[in-house]
């Protein structure tokens, strides 16, 4: 999952917890995300489905949330899922 992302979108530290407080918020002026990207969004949440239910429970409350914006994904939902991804 994390190699169908560019490297640049993982620079940073790990994260100690899969969400922060805006998870639940939707940035409405957010841009939405290309048609490559967003498909490439669409896949990794669907593999993040199977990771925590058979490897990570912790993510379901992030992936729960992140489910419901698949079909209209924004920058602010990638971030999201980028900081999910970092979390160890």
């Amino acid at each position: 999952m994390v190699k169908s992302f560019p490297e640049k979108d993982f620079q940073g530290t790990n994260v100690m917890t899969p969400w922060n407080d805006n998870l639940f918020k939707v940035r409405v002026k957010s841009p939405k995300l290309p048609r490559s990207r967003a498909e490439r969004f669409h896949t990794v949440i669907a593999q993040d489905l199977f990771l925590c239910k058979c490897g990570i429970p912790g993510i379901s409350p992030a992936i729960a949330n992140l489910t419901t914006r698949v079909r209209s994904s924004k920058e602010d939902d990638c971030e999201k899922l980028m900081r999910m991804m970092q979390f160890q």
